[in-house]
């Protein structure tokens, strides 16, 4: 059975005290890092608005997308410690090796996102201030020809 990031969580919660199952444990590092990826994909946009309204907007839903990663890092962190202790001591079971790649893609992962979502944010700042002095030079230009056409 499949389950959401959101699902993620109460499942590793329930499972901490049952024997470790890898399989699931499988399962549910390839769904959180599916989540990853998308939300990798948002947070590495590239568009950029025309207004200072549409960015301060974009802004805004980036800030939103901020909160809805930060609503998984219990959901990470609880994933993270449960699958490395299943996969701890030393054993030869493909199943631990190939859940220790997963962890580790979904330690890098997580990292991605959140860098990614700091550069997008700190590009966004960036432009809104840039279409915002774009403005006032316009606006200064405006005035200096209305106050020529004056006198």
């Amino acid at each position: 059975m499949k389950t959401g990031p959101s699902c993620i969580l109460a499942l590793v919660k329930q499972q901490v005290g049952q024997s470790g199952n890898l399989k699931q444990l499988l399962e549910q590092l390839n769904d959180f890092i599916s989540w990853l990826d998308e939300m990798l994909k948002k947070a590495s946009s590239q568009d950029l608005t025309v207004s200072i309204s549409e960015a301060e907007k974009a802004i805004k839903e980036h800030n939103e997308l901020k909160v809805e990663i930060l609503a998984q890092q219990s959901s990470y962190e609880a994933l993270k410690t449960h699958g490395t202790s299943l996969i701890s001591g030393s054993s030869e079971d493909p199943q631990k090796e190939q859940a220790k790649q997963l962890l580790d893609k979904m330690e890098q992962d997580w990292t991605a996102v959140l860098d990614a979502w700091q550069q997008r944010m700190d590009l966004l700042k960036q432009y809104k201030n840039y279409l915002v002095n774009e403005s006032c030079v316009q606006m200064t230009i405006f005035l200096l020809y209305i106050s020529t056409c004056v006198l």
